[in-house]
């Protein structure tokens, strides 16, 4: 690229620029109303937060009460065995324990099912790595 005329000029004389009168003095004044103005902040703004905090403070304050103690299990004693029951069931507890022997069955059922597709599954996953 060749140089054009106006920027050999520039290189060889550096015009003067003189700043225009009154520029100091006006560019001091704008820093230092800016300076106030950021360096005031009103002190209600930190009210909201301060409230917060002293409800919180307040609210851990108060003593908290026990939550009310469970009532006790009531226990029924069945003591003659019922006869108007259907089937041979002759009492209360035949019942639960023909309930508790059948969730067994059940979850044995499920555990052997779930042992059975896990072992079947574990081949393929070791061959699809």
């Amino acid at each position: 690229m060749k140089e054009s005329d106006i920027d050999r000029l520039l290189r060889e004389q550096t015009p003067e620029l003189t700043p225009p009168p009154g520029l100091k003095t006006r560019v001091c004044a704008t820093l230092r109303t800016s300076s106030r103005r950021n360096g005031i902040k009103p002190s209600w703004l930190f009210l909201p937060a301060l409230l917060v905090v002293l409800v919180i403070l307040i609210a851990n304050r108060v003593p908290q009460t026990a939550p009310p103690s469970p009532a006790p299990p009531v226990i029924v004693k069945i003591t003659e065995p019922t006869r108007d029951l259907p089937g041979s069931i002759a009492s209360a507890e035949e019942i639960v324990i023909g309930n508790l022997n059948e969730e067994t069955e059940a979850l044995a059922r499920t555990t052997r099912r779930t042992t059975r597709f896990l072992l079947d599954s574990l081949p393929r996953l070791s061959l699809a790595d």
